[in-house]
């Protein structure tokens, strides 16, 4: 097994680095499990359908999931730490997510984080749902139909009170962080990877020279999850508002 901490960085990267270790840790919730299970108990040919009750269903696991912590020890080189970094400082974090089931493509989504905790779970242009920690609630906006959900959820005065359960398992990583060999590129930029484990599943993450995270995989026979990062990019106005839109009604969660 190689080791990584032979891996060197530049001074300026060094810096981030070990700007990283003066952050304060925080622990919140892994549930990504569940949403891993949940799709996983999905027929492979079942249609993507939202009725009020299914969408209350997705609104009240999402909550769970992006109810969205850094240790660098050494062991895992400063490479993996620069990553690790990367995922702990951020203005914004695009993630696009691929979920498939049996080699076919379940649901695509797109997910941001900005760094007051606010996260936005957009899938395709049907479902939108909002989790604002500092405020305590969760919108879940039906855009065909123009209707809005709203659930609470306990109050998170920091940005970390909305971290990804295994985005939080990643800042705080001290288990082994094994170097791949292969070489990859990734959106034109050479790529290294590590295979490590997240959440319980084996996961691999890549990243570029200077540790910036391209893309990460949670392989598995049922299912598997395909994350493509982008760090710090601008986003629209308003879009983690957590206003009820204009043009939008608000409605009860069905009930079975």
């Amino acid at each position: 097994m190689t080791n990584v901490a032979d891996e060197k960085l530049s001074v300026a990267l060094a810096d981030a680095v070990q700007a990283a270790r003066d952050v304060p840790l925080h622990a919140v919730d892994d549930a990504q499990r569940r949403l891993v299970t949940t799709l996983q108990g999905r027929t492979r040919r079942e249609p993507l359908m939202y009725p009020r009750h299914r969408v209350a269903a997705v609104a009240a696991m999402a909550a769970l999931v992006l109810v969205i912590g850094l240790s660098l020890l050494p062991g895992h080189g400063d490479a993996f730490a620069a990553a690790q970094a990367h995922f702990r400082q951020f203005r914004t974090l695009q993630m696009d997510v691929v979920q498939r089931h049996g080699g076919e493509v379940l649901q695509t989504s797109r997910t941001r984080v900005d760094a007051a905790g606010v996260t936005r779970t957009d899938i395709g242009d049907v479902l939108s749902i909002i989790v604002d920690p500092a405020r305590g609630r969760v919108l879940t906006l039906l855009h065909d139909q123009r209707q809005v959900m709203i659930a609470a959820i306990p109050v998170q005065a920091s940005a970390a009170g909305n971290d990804i359960g295994w985005l939080d398992e990643m800042r705080r990583y001290t288990g082994t962080a094994t170097p791949l060999s292969e070489v990859r590129t990734i959106a034109g930029q050479p790529a290294q990877g590590w295979r490590l484990e997240l959440a319980g599943r084996p996961t691999e993450l890549w990243a570029n020279a200077d540790g910036l995270p391209l893309e990460m995989r949670m392989p598995g026979s049922d299912l598997q999850i395909d994350y493509r990062f982008a760090f710090d990019v601008a986003l629209a106005p308003g879009l983690f508002d957590g206003e009820i839109p204009v043009g939008y009604a608000q409605v009860e969660a069905d009930h079975d």
